[in-house]
């Protein structure tokens, strides 16, 4: 809880400004990550207010996924994103990582629900 109240005051008194998480995402982060849904949108929230360049839906979605509902996952693809946003992208989106035939089996430039 006081990290909602630090995020929230840290937000109001900010020269930065975040847009809002899409509902999709939203919503998709209640469904995940359950009763640590609150934790997990901090940290979000946190790293975004820190690395404006990376509140893209494409690559928050991809996190999502990649962190199967875990916070220290969450917060390794977020650290990976930070480095290069397009290998949390082809890690969530294709298949055959290891191949030359990468194949692109998801598209998360389209809503959760899409």
């Amino acid at each position: 809880m006081k990290t909602l109240v630090y995020l929230l005051s840290y937000l109001r008194s900010s020269s930065k400004r975040l847009k809002p998480l899409p509902e999709d995402i939203r919503q998709k982060i209640r469904i995940l990550f359950k009763e640590d849904h609150i934790t997990a949108m901090s940290i979000i929230s946190i790293f975004l207010l820190n690395n404006l360049h990376l509140n893209i839906a494409r690559v928050i979605r991809c996190i999502i996924f990649l962190s199967d509902g875990n916070i220290n996952t969450l917060k390794k693809h977020l650290e990976a994103a930070k480095s290069d946003a397009r290998d949390v992208i082809l890690w969530a989106e294709y298949e055959n990582l290891e191949g030359t035939d990468l194949k692109r089996i998801r598209d998360f430039s389209e809503p959760f629900n899409h």
